[in-house]
């Protein structure tokens, strides 16, 4: 058979078991994951087509299925779940997971680049050239006789601007978002924004139990506030005080090492701080719930300008100077690297789009803004062996978002006004009285011009200070940069720490430079030779935790042994 199919580390054998499945549905008013959700599917393919089946599926999953020497391969409409393939010569190699496959391959520079300023790669992209991701939505189908590799998408999140508001079929949605799950609890990570408070509120007016959790240090205005919800309202809550301590235990080589095996580091990066808080909860009872991309779904990504991008050149260059600076950049053949590659992947999309620059700006923001810290936070749940649920990735409601007006998605006007008028109301009205640590809930301020022009000033700052000297990261105060210091240093404040070079800190950065050097990769690896001669503070946080993870001994030793 010209094909492999490799999950978890372990090869599996279509042949022998024509389904595969791993992650959960929702069926008919109930949560099921894996073996339990596989036999819903089992018997729903015995009575009906494939594609009847994914024209209906609501979850987070990857899904195989071997009928008729054709394997056929998807993952769920959003792509909280992974799954990349290898075609060579008509030969399939299918797995969850570049990182922990043993495949030998060539390094991406370009996505190499990508992950150094994003955080993550464009497109279909992975760090290795012939390694490409499962596209969310997406039914893959590889003809096992004659080695030929076809898809078809079954799921596209387009925002159409074609419908008005409607609070009741919103109501009608979200009251069914919690089904209730056969085993086990939810458990929320409860913050001090609004996702996970409106989330709350529909758990509280459930009669099931449940329980809530938050993490960080002292200084951490979220874990405050949820403490405050916890004690009015008097539901369970777990509080994980990040310390020095706790940090130095939960947060040593060998969890970065867990990471990077397990995780897809090929595509992007995890979420550092949640996952000491995750290892402090029970497998088989919390279902550990998420609001991930419920801003971004709201409309989070819109504005006056996006709403006025009118040519492929403007789109690029809106997200690149908005999300392409993590580390800041090196050179100008490093930013055409990345602005090229950018440029191709939004090109892709306009075309699928129908020439819609806001509808492909909202679509790439869903795939990859939003869906960085997504995708290797599951990896991360599934390999310590968790149970998640994502309420704001149901099918349903990410359906009656795309269609919204956009007009009404601006500065997330739909969503606050239905939050404030429909949910947060009656015993759950505390939940708009007590302060959030999100700006622009309550009321959208209005700006004057003196705030108007202090904020042009930092735009043009931010797009043209390519280097960073304002050293942001140093001038940051305690409530946003404390838990990630914590993490990094295993202390709360550390001054020689940021007066050191980055070299300094991640003594391996060099090394890491001199084998991309060797594996041809010449822009990333002269990006980190500059990253590594400059000051600890050029660097926001999500740019040191990229170096704590690819600036590490451990990655080299990963790539070292995938590389061809």
């Amino acid at each position: 058979m010209n094909c492999k199919v490799i999950l978890n580390s372990t090869e599996l054998h279509p042949e022998q078991n024509n389904l595969m499945f791993r992650g959960y549905i929702r069926h008919n008013g109930g949560l099921l994951f894996d073996d339990r959700a596989k036999a819903i599917i089992k018997d729903i393919l015995a009575q009906s087509t494939l594609d009847q089946l994914l024209s209906e599926i609501n979850g987070c999953f990857q899904l195989i299925y071997f009928q008729d020497n054709v394997l056929h391969f998807t993952i769920d409409h959003f792509g909280g779940q992974a799954l990349f393939y290898k075609l060579t010569n008509g030969t399939l190699e299918l797995f969850d997971n570049p990182m922990s496959y043993p495949h030998s391959s060539k390094l991406n520079d370009a996505a190499l680049c990508a992950v150094l300023s994003a955080g993550y790669t464009l497109g279909a992209e992975t760090i290795f050239t012939d390694v490409q991701e499962c596209a969310p939505g997406t039914l893959y189908s590889f003809n096992c006789k004659t080695g030929k590799l076809d898809s078809k998408i079954w799921y596209h999140y387009y925002s159409t601007d074609s419908e008005d508001f409607d609070p009741a079929e919103l109501e009608s949605i979200v009251q069914n978002l919690f089904p209730e799950p056969k085993q086990g609890q939810y458990t929320l990570s409860l913050s001090g924004g609004i996702d996970s408070r409106f989330l709350l509120g529909l758990l509280l007016n459930k009669t099931k139990p449940f329980q809530t959790y938050s993490f960080g240090s002292e200084f951490n205005f979220d874990r405050s506030i949820a403490a405050q919800l916890a004690a009015f309202y008097k539901f369970r809550h777990h509080d994980h005080r990040f310390n020095e301590n706790l940090c130095l235990q939960y947060f040593t080589p060998d969890d970065i090492d867990f990471i990077i095996r397990h995780c897809t580091l090929a595509r992007s990066l995890p979420n550092e701080t949640d996952l000491i808080s995750s290892r402090l909860l029970k497998p088989a009872i919390d279902i550990i719930c998420k609001g991930f991309c419920g801003d971004g779904l709201a409309g989070s990504l819109l504005n006056d300008k996006v709403l006025k991008l009118s040519s492929l050149d403007g789109i690029t260059d809106y997200l690149f100077y908005k999300y392409f600076d993590l580390t800041p950049l090196s050179g100008k053949a490093y930013k055409c690297v990345l602005r090229q590659n950018l440029k191709a992947d939004l090109e892709q999309l306009l075309n699928k789009n129908k020439g819609s620059y806001v509808s492909t700006a909202e679509e790439w923001h869903l795939l990859h803004k939003q869906r960085k810290y997504v995708v290797n936070t599951l990896s991360f749940y599934k390999a310590a062996g968790y149970r998640y649920y994502l309420p704001f990735y149901d099918r349903r409601l990410m359906d009656f978002f795309a269609r919204l007006k956009l007009s009404e998605k601006l500065h997330q006007k739909a969503y606050y006004s239905y939050l404030k008028e429909h949910i947060f109301t009656g015993k759950l009205a505390v939940l708009k009285e007590i302060p959030t640590s999100r700006q622009g809930f309550l009321h959208q301020p209005e700006f004057s011009f003196r705030q108007k022009l202090t904020y042009k000033v930092h735009h043009l700052f931010a797009r043209y200070d390519t280097a960073r000297l304002r050293r942001r990261f140093s001038s940051l105060p305690l409530p946003l940069y404390a838990d990630s210091f914590l993490l990094l240093t295993g202390k709360l404040q550390d001054a020689s720490y940021l007066r050191r070079s980055i070299g300094e800190n991640f003594p391996d950065i060099v090394s890491v430079s001199a084998f991309l050097k060797d594996a041809g990769c010449p822009e990333a690896s002269s990006h980190l030779t500059w990253l590594s001669r400059q000051s600890t503070t050029q660097l926001n946080l999500n740019g040191l935790s990229i170096c704590r993870f690819f600036c590490s001994e451990q990655f080299i030793q990963c790539l070292q042994e995938r590389w061809t």
